[in-house]
């Protein structure tokens, strides 16, 4: 049998629709191994070959898997010559990602979109016309990752989930499936949805087939609405803060230590809540200079106006109070930064010493927003 590569997955449905994509995946239908590696191609991947071309490009031999294990590293796998294309899209998440096409029909596919230069053996052309998140076989069932996966589809392209899909989701959640994936695995599934055009789109379907109750207890679930509304606006690490600005800080210090967060991530996230807090009430001298304080706004300001971009998205839908209070601090906490040592009296510069130095500053400060407010 003569191998053939095909160019599969992801590549072809970005192509169709009409975005470039971001890498080339190759698979090949009757190779070895030592074919392979004939062509100059270096081989890493420690539990089925994966070859890496000159330019990085991945080229995989077709094969097939079957579950033997728990959590997503429990299958087993199968790779030789007789294995077919179909044998190996079979394998795939979903639809839209189980189609190949021919490499040397690549560029023209590229050019014309045309289906016909296709391979579609389950229905993926239709699905992207439905805009349907579906899966291809009920193996989906076998891989936890894939319900995050899924859910971090729905966040990029905005597409339904298939009933049967969701079905499948669930019954994945209640096997305990879920409780195998590593914190890592799922910190960088949430990280890459966050950065998607829809990310409340993530965790919606994750809330209806129960899996954020296992990978995130913490999430105040009323904030999944908001999150769609706050990404045209803010940066990937302020809408992980957004979506946990109703958390407490202990939820918040406990998701990050359990999915192991970046720590600028956690910061910020920290900072915005504490800031939320403080604009639910009234502003009183103390609660604005603690807050500010605990806040790091006196030593490093810029996680601070990145905390108060986040409340001023938030607050588009909120009372008119929360927003005149986050408005004050806002015009604040530039002139409290700027109380320092050289802003006592000479006096007390030349008798204050130590904690008693802080102590001056701080009145300073409590007085200015005294002043202020």
């Amino acid at each position: 049998m003569t191998p053939t590569q095909y160019i599969v997955g992801g590549a072809v449905r970005d192509v169709l629709l009409g975005n470039d994509p971001k890498d080339l995946d190759y698979v090949w239908v009757g190779a070895t191994p030592e074919f392979l590696s004939s062509l100059g191609m270096s081989q890493v991947g420690a539990d089925f070959p994966v070859f890496l071309d000159a330019v990085g490009n991945e080229h995989a031999l077709a094969r097939t898997e079957r579950k033997v294990g728990e959590g997503y590293k429990g299958f087993e796998v199968q790779f030789d010559s007789s294995v077919t294309l179909k044998d190996d899209l079979v394998r795939r998440d979903l639809t839209i990602n189980a189609m190949a096409v021919l490499s040397h029909d690549w560029d023209r596919f590229v050019e014309t979109k045309d289906p016909e230069c296709v391979f579609d053996p389950f229905g993926g052309l239709a699905d992207l016309e439905l805009k349907t998140l579906r899966h291809v076989s009920d193996a989906f069932a076998e891989d936890p990752v894939r319900v995050l996966r899924v859910a971090r589809f729905a966040a990029r392209y905005n597409f339904n989930i298939d009933p049967d899909t969701l079905n499948l989701m669930c019954a994945l959640t209640q096997s305990g499936e879920l409780d195998h994936l590593v914190p890592a695995r799922v910190w960088s599934e949430m990280e890459k949805a966050m950065s998607e055009p829809f990310p409340g789109d993530f965790f919606l379907p994750l809330d209806l087939v129960g899996a954020l109750r296992v990978l995130m207890p913490e999430l105040d679930y009323g904030m999944l609405t908001e999150m769609n509304l706050a990404s045209a606006t803010l940066p990937t690490k302020s809408r992980f803060a957004a979506l946990f600005a109703n958390s407490t800080v202990a939820d918040i210090e406990a998701m990050c230590d359990r999915l192991k967060a970046p720590s600028d991530v956690r910061r910020l996230a920290v900072r915005t809540r504490k800031l939320v807090m403080l604009c639910l009430f009234e502003l009183s001298p103390s609660s604005v200079v603690n807050t500010l304080e605990q806040m790091g706004c006196f030593q490093d300001p810029n996680d601070t106006w990145d905390a108060i971009h986040v409340c001023d998205v938030l607050a588009q839908n909120t009372m008119t109070g929360f927003t005149s209070r986050l408005h004050s601090v806002r015009k604040l906490q530039g002139p409290l930064r700027d109380v320092c040592f050289a802003s006592l009296t000479k006096d007390q510069q030349a008798t204050l010493e130590g904690p008693a130095v802080g102590a001056a500053i701080r009145e300073l400060r409590l007085k200015l927003v005294k002043d202020s407010l």
